[in-house]
């Protein structure tokens, strides 16, 4: 699984999604181990212009380029944001933490999840 975050110092969850210069792509194994195997420049909205008819916006190329995560990591979402990720299916999660405290939170709330989960379709 892939978890993009917002982070300049690859130590901490540090920047908010609209603003970030970039994204660490973290790369999550079976045994969930996990490493930084990629980062992805972000161009942030600095002057705050409003796009011209048909032209991408900055949130959606931010969006458009981490498609492919599971999850992404930021210390503060914008509703725009916030929901154009979730209605690709991509978990906004929002923390300060350190990018270890983060991922092993999000995997304990997904292993916790998936046994609520086991437990209701077991129920009559």
């Amino acid at each position: 699984m892939k978890i993009a975050v917002a982070s300049t110092d690859s130590k901490t969850v540090n920047q908010p999604f609209g603003k970030t210069p970039q994204f660490l792509i973290i790369e999550v194994g079976d045994d969930n181990l996990f490493e930084i195997t990629e980062i992805r420049d972000n161009a942030p909205d600095k002057n705050k212009c409003e796009p011209q008819e048909g032209e991408e916006t900055p949130m959606s190329r931010s969006v458009a380029m981490l498609l492919d995560c599971e999850a992404v990591f930021s210390v503060k979402f914008g509703i725009g944001g916030y929901n154009e990720l979730a209605k690709h299916d991509v978990q906004p999660y929002q923390t300060k933490e350190s990018i270890e405290a983060a991922i092993s939170g999000y995997l304990r709330y997904k292993e916790a999840d998936a046994k609520a989960a086991g437990k209701s379709k077991g129920k009559k």
